[in-house]
């Protein structure tokens, strides 16, 4: 190895968040949009910002609505539904191992709450920098993506703003709380069938143990 790896939150940034998100082809609707709306400009400002992005899929998941956003009626909602994804400041992982709420571009706040906050307690959970759900609803899937205007978290549900009509998308996406409870019970199962097949195996063994002690 010819040179040192750094960690990813400890690289130097070299694109702000909107250059980042040109280059990753998992973001692309989410640049689609924002170029759309006229909004590049400003989210390639100074900052400092913490950009919360949507991947294409969580996109996809809104339905025959999303193609609406391109409607000129629907100009200035579009733009409220991109700035409620860009905060004001720059919040790390670590800045976020407790409930925060966090100040948008578009005026309104999101919540920010680790998974030990929501019930899970596991091993797997326990470390200084839990992964972190937004509005109760969105999984941050990569955190602390550093930008030069900030730092980018990667996001598996679209946020939506409060006061915002914007009831011509299929809104109806479960929350994460509710696949995080349906994971939960999945695993518990799991558990329990892996268990059970241990213990008839067990059982197996001791009954070939005690034939071949009756045989000698």
């Amino acid at each position: 190895m010819d040179q040192v790896v750094l960690p990813k939150v400890w690289r130097f940034p070299e694109r702000n968040f909107m250059q980042f998100a040109n280059k990753e082809s998992d973001l692309s609707e989410f640049v689609r949009l924002v170029s759309f709306s006229g909004l590049v400009e400003e989210f390639q400002g100074n900052g400092p910002f913490t950009a919360m992005i949507p991947t294409n899929y969580a996109f996809s998941q809104l339905g025959s609505g999303m193609e609406k956003l391109f409607l000129p009626e629907n100009a200035q909602k579009l733009k409220a539904l991109l700035r409620y994804h860009v905060v004001l400041g720059k919040f790390l992982s670590i800045h976020l191992t407790s409930p925060k709420s966090l100040g948008t571009l578009q005026g309104e706040e999101l919540s920010a709450v680790p998974w030990t906050q929501l019930g899970w307690t596991g091993i797997a959970y326990q470390s200084a920098s839990p992964p972190v759900v937004i509005n109760s609803k969105a999984q941050v899937l990569t955190p602390d993506v550093l930008a030069t205007n900030g730092v980018v978290h990667i996001i598996d549900h679209v946020l939506f703003p409060p006061g915002v009509d914007l009831s011509f998308f299929d809104t109806t996406q479960p929350p994460f709380l509710a696949t995080a409870a349906a994971a939960r019970t999945h695993a518990n199962v799991w558990m329990l069938l892996t268990f059970c097949m241990l213990l008839l195996w067990q059982i197996s063994l001791d009954s070939k143990a005690f034939r071949a002690h009756l045989v000698l």
